[in-house]
């Protein structure tokens, strides 16, 4: 079987190579490919949790639509409360400048 890839994917293979994680292309694409086989057995057998940390860090499962719905609640706190993205990229814009902003609140 011959691959060609994309080549940002070639430079993530030869990363992993330069790193010392793995010694040739063929290692690195078995490792992806164990990996997604076995993230493929998790899903099929319900092993992965859904959740998120609570203030002392402790791991809280959630379900899937429960983790969706606190997405939401968070998008929703973000389009009321969130600073407007013109006013990030002017600040983010002045940077560096003489003419600097200071950071929105």
């Amino acid at each position: 079987m011959q691959i060609v890839l994309p080549p940002e994917l070639e430079a993530l293979v030869q990363r992993q190579i330069t790193s010392g994680k793995y010694q040739t292309v063929l290692d690195v694409l078995v490792a992806g490919v164990q990996l997604l086989d076995h993230q493929d057995e998790q899903l099929a057998d319900g092993d992965i949790t859904y959740g998120a940390l609570d203030g002392d860090r402790q791991f809280l499962p959630l379900t899937e639509a429960e983790m969706a719905q606190q997405s939401l609640a968070v998008l929703a706190t973000y389009e009321h409360d969130g600073i407007p993205h013109d006013q990030v990229e002017s600040w983010a814009n002045s940077l560096g400048t003489d003419d600097e902003q200071p950071c929105p609140q």
